[in-house]
């Protein structure tokens, strides 16, 4: 969605329903899997923790400049599972964008009034002041076509070159377990608005809750690290509720809400570093917690805080890179 050297801006997707026909330019929560490059010779994926199939949870349009991509995000639909990375399975398919080919200027056509003569000479047929008709005549059409010209040359452009999308590789058979289908919109995260600036009596207040906190600074101030961790993601949610995906690719951070200590990331299977690209939010169960075939209860869902998805840096061209998911504790 960024260029690679783009400075970290962050993404977010909110569902929506929508009748429109799912394309490979869109994002979507649900449903059944539209392949960009191929089917993966392991689909359907299974769980590891209890062996049954995982419907896709989240297919994720994310774009370079260079590169069409598309992430495919698989989760068990048991919520015990879903607490173990073994029970989510992240898959990127890519291609290179194709470079559209400039139109080459065309020549110049010779035009009929060149032959216009411009001359000042006694020719009646040919004057510019003369008293023939036909010279003036022959000015008059000029100067319109020369102002058609200009009129059609400076209108804009209303024909824009219609963008070609790849069908992609439909799943059909729909006896594979689902999510509910709804389509993601994915939009630059707003700027948060300028905070306050604290009053003299709230400073006063925060340097006497320092001083009395001496006796217990190192454990205050864990909790305090941890209250602001979870103030913040709270907050940051709190603008866009209905939130279901956060992507800081390619230099950011996730928004974490705990400090729990995380699962190093591994390498790509070409060598590479990994680093992140996309964060699932708890907020999506919301939205899947009334399918039977999904979540048990929502009060249970919620055992995971996050789901982080990390993908290689070198986006290596392997059809269907297999990428790494770390599942985050609950708060």
């Amino acid at each position: 969605m960024f260029p690679k050297n783009s400075t970290e801006r962050v993404l977010i997707g909110e569902p929506f329903k929508c009748k429109d026909a799912f394309t490979l330019y869109d994002s979507k929560l649900g449903g059944l899997p539209l392949w960009f490059t191929e089917v993966p010779k392991e689909y359907p994926f299974h769980c590891a923790q209890c062996g049954e199939e995982m419907p896709l949870m989240l297919q994720v349009y994310d774009p370079t400049d260079t590169l069409d991509r598309v992430l495919y995000v698989f989760a068990c639909k048991k919520t015990k599972c879903q607490l173990s990375a073994s029970a989510w399975r992240c898959i990127r398919q890519q291609k290179e964008v194709e470079e559209e080919e400039e139109e080459k200027p065309q020549p110049p056509k010779p035009s009929a009034s060149s032959s216009l003569s411009w001359d000042f000479g006694g020719n009646s047929t040919s004057s510019l002041f003369g008293g023939s008709l036909s010279g003036n005549a022959d000015i008059m059409n000029l100067l319109a076509k020369m102002e058609k010209k200009e009129m059609k040359e400076e209108a804009p452009k209303t024909a824009a070159k219609e963008v070609k999308i790849p069908r992609g590789i439909p799943v059909r058979d729909r006896n594979h377990p689902m999510f509910p289908e709804m389509f993601i919109d994915v939009f630059e995260e707003p700027e948060k608005p300028k905070e306050k600036k604290p009053s003299k009596a709230q400073v006063e207040m925060s340097i006497k809750g320092a001083d009395g906190a001496e006796g217990t600074e190192g454990e205050g101030y864990e909790e305090d690290k941890k209250m602001s961790r979870l103030l913040k993601f709270n907050t940051t949610i709190r603008r866009h509720p209905s939130q279901v995906l956060r992507i800081a690719y390619p230099n950011g951070e996730p928004l974490s809400p705990v400090t729990a200590q995380q699962t190093p990331v591994p390498a790509c299977s070409c060598g590479c570093t990994r680093g992140f690209e996309l964060q699932i939010l708890p907020t999506l169960l919301s939205f899947v917690g009334d399918d039977d075939l999904s979540i048990e209860s929502l009060k249970d869902a919620r055992e995971w805080s996050s789901v982080l998805v990390y993908t290689c840096n070198n986006n290596c061209s392997n059809n269907s890179a297999v990428e790494f998911v770390s599942v985050l504790p609950p708060l």
